[in-house]
């Protein structure tokens, strides 16, 4: 039976997320639009540290890294701040937390190598790139760097609007220091090894996905079927297959999505780590690894992991338990960003993370 539209894109996920979860809480944090961290130009906060700015009217403060902002959810107008600097929107890019989290799992330093292989708008890029520039800036004496940043997209269109992300919030110059390269070949073509002679240490699929929230949005949830799920499965299989031929021996590759489907999800993780090989049990186990390695680097933010639901239960997760009692977590300069975990991922969904995600994140080790 190939469930369709709104009513089928329901009745399917409601079997993962349950009724009661999916109507009364899942679908309306969907149906609103993603919070976002405001992503500040380089050129702005070179070698500079500041607490609070001011974008468009809106106090922001700083975020997880020294260059991302959140929006100061109770402002206090009658506080004034030494420290506060008004930044221009056009030396901001906005993105939705969840995605800059996922940025922050991969090990980034200057010796690098990445490649983005499905990287428009760009988001994600940046960030990466910024982590590495925050590296080099204090290093002012480093020349020749090893780290190479590849940021990829087949489409021509997003591909161009790639370069203008790039080239606006990073600049030439610094893209030109960190070897920054923006190509546009076919994440899926078996041909893809011909184009690349060199493989990467890192690796992140944000795979071409459902976008659950954009059809919600957009109101053209009736658009969706359960067929088209598995054709980007398919297509998924087929990037992901190209990744690992692409991915160095001890490598990391990092996917996402930001569907809510398990089909292009723990469907997809499962089906590619049969044909490769890979035990898809380590898949989650590594994540959780980075998750705990990632509390123990940031202060300003806990990562908590917990069971999508009873039936994913493992009494192997047993990571940190702590956090969820952490007085810390009830502090305003603290956040806490819930992962649920499923077989071989977890996900960030909005209705437990103040309206952030969803996204689905995924690890695998070669």
């Amino acid at each position: 039976m190939n469930l369709s539209g709104k009513y089928g894109w329901i009745a399917y996920h409601e079997q993962l997320f349950g009724r009661d979860r999916l109507r009364n809480y899942l679908f309306p944090s969907l149906s609103t639009d993603s919070k976002h961290i405001a992503v500040i130009d380089f050129s702005v906060l070179y070698k500079v540290t500041i607490d609070r700015v001011i974008i468009n009217g809106s106090i922001y403060k700083r975020w997880i890294l020294p260059f991302t902002y959140k929006i100061q959810s109770i402002p206090d107008l009658k506080t004034e701040y030494s420290d506060i600097v008004t930044i221009s929107e056009k030396n901001v890019y906005f993105m939705d937390a969840a995605s800059i989290i996922v940025c922050c799992l991969l090990n980034v330093d200057i010796d690098s190598t990445i490649l983005d292989l499905c990287s428009a708008p760009g988001g994600k890029s940046l960030i990466l790139i910024r982590r590495i520039l925050e590296n080099v800036c204090y290093e002012s004496n480093l020349t020749n760097l090893k780290c190479k940043v590849t940021c990829n997209e087949f489409n021509y269109s997003r591909f161009e609007r790639l370069k203008r992300v790039l080239v606006s919030h990073i600049g030439e110059l610094n893209m030109k220091r960190l070897n920054v390269e923006t190509v546009s070949v076919d994440a899926t073509s078996k041909s893809i090894s011909c184009f690349f002679t060199k493989k990467f240490l890192s690796i992140i699929v944000d795979a071409p996905c459902s976008s659950d929230r954009h059809l919600i949005l957009s109101n053209t949830l009736q658009n969706w079927s359960l067929k088209s799920a598995k054709e980007n499965q398919k297509r998924q299989v087929r990037i992901l297959r190209n990744a690992l031929g692409l991915l160095e021996p001890n490598g990391t590759l990092l996917y996402c999505t930001c569907t809510l489907n398990e089909k292009e999800n723990d469907d997809t993780i499962e089906y590619i780590c049969k044909k490769e090989g890979i035990d898809s049990e380590l898949c989650l186990l590594s994540l959780v690894y980075t998750i705990d390695k990632f509390n123990n680097t940031y202060s300003q933010i806990e990562v908590c992991i917990q069971p999508l639901s009873e039936k994913y239960r493992k009494d192997t997760i047993n990571i940190s338990k702590h956090r969820f009692a952490n007085s810390k977590l009830g502090m305003e300069e603290y956040d806490k960003i819930i992962f649920e975990y499923s077989k071989f991922g977890a996900y960030i969904l909005p209705d437990k993370n103040n309206g952030i995600g969803p996204l689905y994140i995924s690890i695998i080790n070669k």
